[in-house]
């Protein structure tokens, strides 16, 4: 691999007939320098850079603590609501019963006021057939019997 170099002035050399000068030592010191202060100022940065780095990431272990304080009370604000909402469903439930029965005592109530109006009608018709009463007009019965016009 002979490369041939050119070389200002028109010639060629051959790269392994090169003189080669060594940098000087103010040179060499220099460059080391540049480096090291080029270095210092990226280790710099890099601390500066890692420190905020370890702020952001304690604010975002802090925040994931108050979320996770935050996710306790709402897991215990609705396992309270789950309790309050089986107390109430239990409740209703109560009530469906008590409904219920009302509505029986309801109907009850009501059958025993047909029994009794048909009762006092009947009374009623009894004391007027007994009695001999001229007219009844239009006595009506609970059970559906009606009574019409009787002469007696």
């Amino acid at each position: 691999m002979d490369e041939l170099l050119e070389i200002p002035g028109g010639h060629e050399k051959d790269a392994t007939e090169l003189e080669v000068t060594p940098p000087s030592l103010a040179l060499i010191y220099e460059t080391i320098m540049a480096q090291h202060k080029q270095t210092q100022g990226d280790s710099k940065k890099v601390r500066v850079a890692t420190k905020q780095l370890q702020v952001a990431v304690s604010k975002i272990a802090k925040s994931c603590s108050e979320i996770g304080e935050r996710i306790a009370v709402i897991e215990a604000r609705a396992d309270a609501l789950e309790t309050d909402l089986g107390a109430v469903t239990q409740q209703a439930a109560m009530h469906d019963t008590q409904l219920v029965d009302i509505q029986w005592k309801i109907e009850d109530f009501e059958k025993l006021t047909t029994l009794q109006q048909s009762t006092r009608a009947v009374m009623r018709l009894r004391e007027l057939l007994e009695g001999g009463s001229a007219t009844l007009f239009g006595l009506h019965l609970h059970d559906g019997l009606k009574l019409a016009r009787y002469e007696f």
